[in-house]
């Protein structure tokens, strides 16, 4: 079993102390492998981060965890941007897992690194969630306090709709809690059974009530799904 598969069983099984010993070993071995070969290893290297991350924000260690998840995204990024079809996922779910870390620890994501993930490979990899932008742009907008009658009720209705649909019900009833002003990740999606996309949706609304960084990305994938 590799140290990594072996982190996440600890974890599992609630071993959480020894989950991150195995998860830093990893790391910390292909940190040295990825930094005299980059190209044959860093991939290897941001699973690894992704780990650690893991079983960092389950010990409640969100700073630290964002910063394990950010250096992860920041080393698999030109790999992604090359290979999208390879790596694409596991960026994807770098970027959610860390905009989930900086909620729960109330940090402001890094703009640069929000600046980066929101280039154009994103707009390939995340096309569901570009297509979704312009929606949660509106949540946004309405939570704030900032849209006006109309923007609210076609906001609600467009909730409303997706809450008839299957695939669409748990982001929806996730946002729509939202709406009423619940920002705790947990309570948002208590009782839900939220997939990938509708994770990253929920954190990249929470990214832009948050911060104004988070904000940008969301804008940028609204336009980018408005140009495909």
């Amino acid at each position: 079993m590799s140290l990594n598969n072996l982190a996440t069983f600890l974890a599992k099984v609630g071993r959480r102390e020894e989950a991150l010993q195995a998860a830093q070993e990893a790391a910390d071995l292909y940190r040295r492998l990825a930094d005299a070969t980059p190209q044959a290893f860093e991939p290897d290297l941001a699973r690894s981060l992704g780990t650690l991350g893991a079983v960092l924000l389950g010990l409640g260690r969100a700073p630290e965890a964002a910063e394990t998840f950010a250096e992860g995204a920041r080393r698999l990024l030109p790999h992604a941007r090359a290979l999208p079809q390879a790596f694409g996922s596991l960026f994807a779910w770098l970027v959610q897992e860390y905009l989930r870390a900086c909620q729960a620890g109330d940090i402001p994501p890094d703009e640069t690194l929000l600046q980066e993930i929101a280039s154009a490979f994103i707009f390939e990899t995340l096309a569901p969630l570009a297509r979704l932008a312009p929606l949660l742009l509106g949540v946004v907008a309405v939570a704030q306090g900032q849209g006006d009658a109309d923007l609210a009720a076609q906001v609600q209705g467009a909730l409303g709709q997706m809450q008839q649909t299957k695939d669409w019900q748990a982001l929806a009833t996730a946002l729509l809690r939202l709406l009423d002003g619940e920002r705790d990740p947990q309570a948002l999606t208590a009782g839900l059974e939220l997939d990938e996309v509708d994770a990253q949706a929920l954190a990249l609304a929470l990214a832009a009530i948050s911060s104004e960084e988070g904000l940008l990305v969301l804008a940028a994938l609204a336009q980018g799904g408005a140009g495909e």
